[in-house]
Protein backbone atom coordinates (compact mmCIF):
# COMPACT_ATOMS: atom_id res chain seq x y z
CA UNK A 1 0.00 0.00 0.00
CA UNK A 2 1.49 3.33 -1.08
CA UNK A 3 0.90 6.65 1.46
CA UNK A 4 -0.72 9.15 -0.27
CA UNK A 5 2.30 11.37 1.31
CA UNK A 6 5.50 12.94 -0.21
CA UNK A 7 8.43 13.80 2.15
CA UNK A 8 10.95 15.28 0.50
CA UNK A 9 14.18 13.40 0.47
CA UNK A 10 12.41 9.89 2.10
CA UNK A 11 12.14 8.27 -1.54
CA UNK A 12 9.32 11.04 -2.24
CA UNK A 13 6.46 9.60 -4.63
CA UNK A 14 7.12 10.90 -8.28
CA UNK A 15 4.66 14.32 -8.75
CA UNK A 16 2.70 12.15 -11.20
CA UNK A 17 2.23 8.68 -9.60
CA UNK A 18 1.11 11.27 -6.53
CA UNK A 19 -1.40 13.04 -8.08
CA UNK A 20 -3.17 9.13 -8.55
CA UNK A 21 -3.43 8.21 -4.96
CA UNK A 22 -5.79 9.35 -3.23
CA UNK A 23 -6.13 10.37 1.02
CA UNK A 24 -4.56 8.86 3.60
CA UNK A 25 -6.05 6.75 6.21
CA UNK A 26 -5.77 7.27 10.04
CA UNK A 27 -2.99 5.32 10.93
CA UNK A 28 -0.96 6.90 7.66
CA UNK A 29 -1.92 9.88 8.86
CA UNK A 30 -0.22 9.39 11.95
CA UNK A 31 2.77 7.96 10.49
CA UNK A 32 3.41 11.52 8.48
CA UNK A 33 2.45 13.66 11.51
CA UNK A 34 5.54 11.06 13.73
CA UNK A 35 7.95 11.37 10.96
CA UNK A 36 8.00 15.08 10.56
CA UNK A 37 8.13 15.69 14.06
CA UNK A 38 10.77 12.94 14.44
CA UNK A 39 12.85 13.99 11.64
CA UNK A 40 12.75 17.64 12.53
CA UNK A 41 14.84 19.18 15.77
CA UNK A 42 12.62 19.70 18.34
CA UNK A 43 13.57 23.26 18.56
CA UNK A 44 13.04 24.14 14.67
CA UNK A 45 9.65 25.81 13.17
CA UNK A 46 7.20 23.36 11.20
CA UNK A 47 4.13 25.88 9.39
CA UNK A 48 1.36 23.92 8.10
CA UNK A 49 -0.49 24.90 5.49
CA UNK A 50 -4.18 23.85 5.11
CA UNK A 51 -6.08 23.90 1.71
CA UNK A 52 -8.99 23.25 0.89
CA UNK A 53 -9.64 20.37 -1.92
CA UNK A 54 -12.54 20.42 -4.69
CA UNK A 55 -15.73 20.69 -3.51
CA UNK A 56 -14.91 21.00 0.42
CA UNK A 57 -17.77 23.01 1.67
CA UNK A 58 -17.81 22.05 5.67
CA UNK A 59 -17.20 25.12 7.40
CA UNK A 60 -14.15 25.03 9.61
CA UNK A 61 -12.86 22.11 7.69
CA UNK A 62 -9.37 23.65 7.87
CA UNK A 63 -9.52 24.65 11.32
CA UNK A 64 -10.59 21.67 12.60
CA UNK A 65 -7.82 19.77 10.41
CA UNK A 66 -5.07 22.10 11.72
CA UNK A 67 -6.68 22.01 15.53
CA UNK A 68 -6.20 18.09 15.36
CA UNK A 69 -2.45 18.46 13.70
CA UNK A 70 -1.85 20.89 16.59
CA UNK A 71 -3.56 18.74 19.33
CA UNK A 72 -1.84 15.77 18.13
CA UNK A 73 1.98 17.18 18.40
CA UNK A 74 1.33 19.34 21.53
CA UNK A 75 -1.10 17.17 23.64
CA UNK A 76 -1.47 13.36 22.43
CA UNK A 77 2.09 11.97 22.23
CA UNK A 78 3.03 10.91 25.47
CA UNK A 79 6.45 9.50 24.92
CA UNK A 80 9.25 11.74 26.52
CA UNK A 81 10.41 14.41 24.23
CA UNK A 82 7.50 13.47 21.68
CA UNK A 83 5.18 16.35 22.46
CA UNK A 84 6.71 19.79 20.10
CA UNK A 85 6.13 23.04 22.02
CA UNK A 86 3.81 25.18 21.19
CA UNK A 87 6.06 28.04 19.26
CA UNK A 88 7.11 25.52 17.00
CA UNK A 89 4.18 24.88 15.35
CA UNK A 90 3.09 27.45 13.25
CA UNK A 91 -0.39 26.77 11.56
CA UNK A 92 -1.74 28.50 8.55
CA UNK A 93 -4.84 28.22 6.10
CA UNK A 94 -3.88 28.53 1.86
CA UNK A 95 -5.85 29.08 -1.24
CA UNK A 96 -8.80 26.23 -2.55
CA UNK A 97 -6.44 23.87 -4.64
CA UNK A 98 -7.66 21.14 -7.29
CA UNK A 99 -7.92 18.01 -6.11
CA UNK A 100 -8.09 16.31 -2.82
CA UNK A 101 -7.60 18.56 0.35
CA UNK A 102 -4.03 18.43 1.58
CA UNK A 103 -1.80 19.65 4.25
CA UNK A 104 1.64 21.09 3.36
CA UNK A 105 4.45 21.16 5.79
CA UNK A 106 7.21 23.30 5.71
CA UNK A 107 10.70 23.32 7.36
CA UNK A 108 13.28 26.24 6.91
CA UNK A 109 11.28 27.61 4.09
CA UNK A 110 11.26 24.04 2.71
CA UNK A 111 8.30 22.12 1.61
CA UNK A 112 9.07 19.00 3.55
CA UNK A 113 6.07 16.47 3.17
CA UNK A 114 2.29 17.28 1.63
CA UNK A 115 -0.66 14.99 3.12
CA UNK A 116 -3.89 14.44 1.41
CA UNK A 117 -7.19 14.52 2.53
CA UNK A 118 -10.58 12.42 2.60
CA UNK A 119 -13.11 14.98 0.58
CA UNK A 120 -15.55 17.32 3.66
CA UNK A 121 -13.49 15.26 6.63
CA UNK A 122 -11.27 15.70 9.34
CA UNK A 123 -7.91 14.76 9.79
CA UNK A 124 -8.24 11.85 11.45
CA UNK A 125 -5.43 10.77 14.32
CA UNK A 126 -5.89 9.33 17.56
CA UNK A 127 -6.53 5.94 18.37
CA UNK A 128 -7.33 4.23 14.83
CA UNK A 129 -7.66 0.84 15.66
CA UNK A 130 -9.59 1.01 19.56
CA UNK A 131 -10.27 -2.56 20.92
CA UNK A 132 -13.57 -4.43 19.86
CA UNK A 133 -14.56 -3.34 23.34
CA UNK A 134 -14.56 0.92 22.59
CA UNK A 135 -15.38 0.11 18.96
CA UNK A 136 -15.15 3.74 18.97
CA UNK A 137 -12.26 5.95 20.02
CA UNK A 138 -14.42 8.62 21.09
CA UNK A 139 -15.53 6.94 23.78
CA UNK A 140 -11.27 7.06 25.05
CA UNK A 141 -10.75 10.22 26.79
CA UNK A 142 -7.75 10.57 24.84
CA UNK A 143 -9.51 10.89 22.06
CA UNK A 144 -12.33 13.80 22.98
CA UNK A 145 -9.96 16.86 21.95
CA UNK A 146 -9.92 15.45 18.14
CA UNK A 147 -12.58 16.43 15.72
CA UNK A 148 -14.70 14.53 15.03
CA UNK A 149 -15.02 13.10 18.34
CA UNK A 150 -14.94 16.55 20.20
CA UNK A 151 -18.26 18.15 18.69
CA UNK A 152 -19.65 15.00 20.36
CA UNK A 153 -17.81 15.41 23.87
CA UNK A 154 -18.34 19.36 23.61
CA UNK A 155 -22.43 18.66 23.05
CA UNK A 156 -22.77 16.68 25.58
CA UNK A 157 -20.94 19.31 28.04
CA UNK A 158 -23.78 21.56 26.90
CA UNK A 159 -26.72 19.48 27.51
CA UNK A 160 -26.26 18.27 31.18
Amino acid sequence: MSIPLSIAGQNPIPADRFEELGPAHCGDNIAVLDVLTQRTSPNKLIIVIAHLGDGETRPNLNQRRLHNVRTYWLEYLTAEGARRKPETVVLAEGERISGYGRLHFYVDGKLIGVLKLRRNADLLVGTCYPTPVERDPCTLKTDRNFYPCRDMYLNRRKHR
